[in-house]
């Protein structure tokens, strides 16, 4: 069983991992670091430890490396969506330079319709990802990402789905948070995207590791 609540309050059982969590997400580059992180905690669910781990800066080389990984997982699941939304905005563009109204106003439908369809490839693209990088932890290779059919298996089962639709209101309670801590000029608002930053990546990655083990 995914245990939700104890994902949620994870990144905030030891202050100090969560003050340094924050202040690395607050800066560019940087906060790839945070990402990498969370991809070692993924790592530790996987092998049944659910507890949060200090910061290890002896593994900073491998949240790099393992930030790098995930991103390069990410855009090639993109790359059909990216291709798709090119051609939607070429048939928006081209009208446009012919001064014709009523090719326009085609182009204009057109382009609508090619975007939207880019943006459900973006989603697919995005839900085969989460699985595919919880496969490429588990086996250490970045070419597990991609195998599809084993993905499939794990995406389409109500346990993957509920894990979204948990993670998609906590995601959103974060916002709020965001939004009150904003209050506070500048320094509110870093803190609440180091905040999002560091505490959704580390749940998201703990269920999406707990989701991982539990399905077949």
């Amino acid at each position: 069983m995914v245990e939700y609540m104890n994902a949620i309050k994870k990144p905030f059982t030891d202050v100090k991992t969560l003050v340094i969590g924050i202040i690395l997400g607050l800066i560019p580059i940087v906060n790839w670091l945070v990402t990498g992180y969370a991809v070692n905690v993924s790592r530790m669910v996987q092998k049944g430890d659910k507890k949060l781990p200090a910061w290890d800066t002896s593994k900073i080389v491998e949240y790099l490396v393992d930030f790098i990984k995930i991103a390069v997982v990410e855009i090639v699941y993109l790359i059909p969506a990216g291709i798709v939304f090119a051609v939607g905005g070429a048939t928006m563009l081209l009208p446009l330079l012919s001064g014709d109204m009523n090719a326009v106003m085609a182009g204009l439908l057109g382009a609508g319709l090619i975007i939207m369809i880019a943006v459900v490839l973006a989603l697919i693209g995005l839900i085969f990802a989460s699985m595919g990088i919880q496969f490429m932890i588990k086996e250490n290779k970045i070419g597990s990402a991609f195998k599809l059919s084993a993905i499939l298996k794990k995406v389409l089962t109500a346990k993957y789905w509920l894990s979204v639709i948990v993670l998609l209101v906590y995601y959103f309670v974060l916002g709020l948070v965001l939004m009150v801590l904003s209050f506070i000029p500048v320094i509110g608002s870093l803190i609440g995207m180091g905040l999002i930053g560091f505490a959704g990546s580390t749940t998201m990655m703990t269920v999406m590791a707990e989701v991982f083990n539990e399905t077949k």
